[in-house]
């Protein structure tokens, strides 16, 4: 070996191929099921699926029904000073128990006075703001069974805004000191007051917090004064409370948000009134958890250990939190919970109506199927049942199951050589008779190298059965009757075809080169079947219609075939195939990815520049969007990572409506 050729092999050995490795995943050849609707199967999934929905949304729907829940809608209380009735429409009972009467019940009351202190106690009143209070009484009809939770509902408030979501700065809310670029980008138009301090909490969704508060419940009508505490704590997700901390900021540096700033001296932070400590502002983690509808309720309070006792009840709220200047209305809403939830009655509905309509389409599809039952067709005439997967035949090499019978084989890895036995797919029948008195012995062998050998529809138990490659038949013959002996399934298809150069050191394009193929997978008589076929080059053979394959011998469950055809004859990569002379040239490859989105950033800057006359960044096709892309990016991974790591604990967050 000359030095030369020592230096171009490991040159050689560095190519790299971009093609997928051989194997069932990465070829698409995974076993699929294909199922076939017959009223066999139909009928009885429909009466399953009926029998079990039927039940279950049952049990959901009585579930429902033994949570009780209470409504009142105080909107517009700041519109009464003295005790006022509400109307129906202002409140609503849903109560367990079946002897209930709404119009025997005395109506809730509400009415508002001005107050100088908040109802919580860490909130104080620096700048001596008058405080709307709206009182409201409202009557139990029956026993609330623990634990109870305390709402508040919003409507037409659009907490799903696309701007709003994103305006918030987790760093911040976790205590960290944000550079001011990065707290502008998340929280403009809220990350620095005017005088350049930063916002803490900073955003929309912080400066619009829900701020009403609401006290204890006290009783009305009993002897002795009764108080049901409402506790603020447990109400948040335990992923959400691992969002935030105490903030590192110093008081100079930060400012409260606007919404915030009436409960702060001059609007600004103290050491007399400091900045929340956010990690336990639990009803703050809940607001921050946008909710997806603009009806929807958050949880406020709950009391996990006492029965709310049948009586008058009265609540006191402090209305900071307008409603009624955008459209919308407020509600407080008083429930209790079961092991399957909160009051969902429609959830039940919804299974026992799609279990009502499987049964009902099931009992027709039945008495239709008895009285004028269809005759099913033939299930081998189905796609995936045929060669090829019912593609037509110009189609089917690149779904060849054998990988030597596509164009491009390279059958001796070490060389620039290839073969092409696309030829060779389709079926050849080798028969050999043999007079046995009083009878004809017929041995017939059918043969296709590359894809599955048909199965005809009349007699299909006459042939081999599916993904048979060879097939071997004994049948006897005497005069017109013929009577098949035995059918053979000698080879099928699979992945362990193995085909390797009997002599590789030979010549593979010339006359005489032969390559031994094996390929087993077939079954007779409990007993393992396999073909041995010799091909051999043969120059002079006919290149249009190749010849038949000869039957050498059948011993010990082998079947050896020999087979000399042109389409054995290797040629080098670079050398067209025989029948590649009449071919067209390929259509021109589609313009890359680099290409396209040359032609977009190059022709959208053009665009902007001749129809409004942009610069700068503005020149940018769908500026907008890319600089919201890696924020959208960001936030589906945040909300995957939320919703497969988090785990709910009892009704806390919010519930949709």
């Amino acid at each position: 070996m000359t030095k030369e050729e020592t230096e171009e092999k490991p040159h050689e050995e560095e190519k790299k191929s971009r093609k997928p490795k051989d194997g069932a995943f990465r070829q698409q050849r995974l076993p699929a099921w294909q199922p076939v609707l017959t009223p066999r199967t139909v009928l009885p999934t429909l009466f399953i699926v009926g029998i079990i929905f039927c039940p279950a949304g049952g049990l959901l729907w009585w579930n429902s029904n033994k949570v009780d829940q209470i409504m009142i809608n105080y909107s517009y209380c700041q519109q009464y000073t003295e005790p006022v009735f509400l109307a129906p429409s202002l409140y609503d009972y849903q109560v367990s128990d079946k002897n209930f009467n709404a119009s025997d019940m005395q109506a809730p009351v509400y009415s508002y006075k001005n107050e100088s202190s908040f109802l919580d106690p860490t909130w104080g009143n620096p700048n001596n703001i008058s405080i709307p209070r709206c009182t409201i009484d409202f009557t139990i009809p029956s026993t609330m069974k623990g634990p109870i939770f305390l709402y508040y509902r919003l409507t037409e408030f659009y907490q799903n805004h696309r701007q709003y979501i994103k305006n918030f700065d987790a760093s911040q809310l976790m205590g960290d000191i944000v550079a001011s670029g990065t707290l502008n980008t998340n929280c403009a138009p809220l990350a620095f007051n005017d005088a350049g301090k930063a916002i803490f909490p900073c955003g929309l969704i912080a400066n619009s917090m829900f701020n009403d508060t609401a006290s204890d419940l006290t009783s009305v009508d009993s002897e002795t004064p009764q108080t049901f505490v409402m506790s603020p704590h447990h109400i948040a997700w335990p992923s959400d409370q691992q969002k935030y901390g105490p903030t590192k900021y110093q008081i100079s540096q930060i400012a409260p948000p606007p919404n915030w700033a009436l409960r702060y001296p001059k609007g600004e932070y103290t050491d007399e009134y400091p900045p929340p400590d956010l990690s336990t502002q639990e009803r703050f983690m809940v607001w921050m958890h946008v909710a997806a509808l603009p009806d929807f309720r958050k949880i406020w309070a709950r009391n996990d250990t006492q029965d709310l006792q049948v009586g008058r009840w009265r609540i006191s709220i402090d209305s900071n939190f307008d409603t009624l200047q955008y459209g919308g209305e407020k509600w407080l809403v008083l429930t209790t919970t079961t092991a399957m939830g909160g009051r969902n009655p429609y959830l039940g509905i919804a299974y026992m109506a799609i279990g009502a309509l499987c049964i009902l389409l099931g009992l027709l599809f039945t008495i239709r199927h008895l009285i004028r039952p269809r005759k099913l067709g033939d299930e081998s005439y189905l796609s995936w049942n045929q060669p090829g997967g019912g593609l037509p035949s110009s189609n089917r090499a690149a779904l060849a199951l054998q990988p030597y019978c596509q164009k491009g084989y390279k059958p001796i890895g070490d060389k620039d050589l290839q073969l092409d036995l696309s030829k060779l797919n389709k079926v050849f029948t080798i028969s050999h008779d043999e007079k046995t008195p009083p009878t004809t012995t017929t041995t017939e062998v059918q043969v296709n190298l590359c894809e599955n050998l048909p199965i005809p529809s009349d007699n299909a138990q006459d042939y081999c059965g599916k993904d048979t490659l060879i097939c071997r038949r004994v049948i006897h013959t005497k005069g017109e009757t013929k009577s098949i002996d035995y059918i053979q399934s000698i080879a099928q298809s699979n992945l362990n075809a193995e085909f390797t150069p009997i002599t590789p050191e030979r010549d593979a394009t010339k006359s005489g080169y032969q390559y031994s193929l094996s390929i087993n997978g077939g079954t007779w008589g409990n007993k393992a079947q396999s073909a041995q076929i010799i091909l051999e080059c043969d120059e002079g053979g006919s290149k249009d219609e190749p010849s038949d394959p000869t039957v050498v011998s059948y011993n010990n469950n082998v079947l050896t075939l020999q087979w000399k055809t042109f389409f054995a004859c290797a040629i080098k990569s670079d050398e067209k195939t025989p029948d590649d002379g009449n071919k067209t040239n390929p259509p021109p490859p589609p313009p890359s990815n680099d290409t396209k989105a040359a032609v977009y950033f190059i022709g959208g800057a053009f665009y902007n520049f001749k129809m409004y006359n942009a610069k700068g960044l503005d020149l940018i096709p769908h500026r907008e969007f890319w600089l919201d892309l890696p924020y959208l990016v960001r936030d589906l991974f945040a909300h995957v990572i939320d919703s497969v790591m988090s785990r709910r604990r009892g009704t806390g967050g919010y519930v949709a409506v």
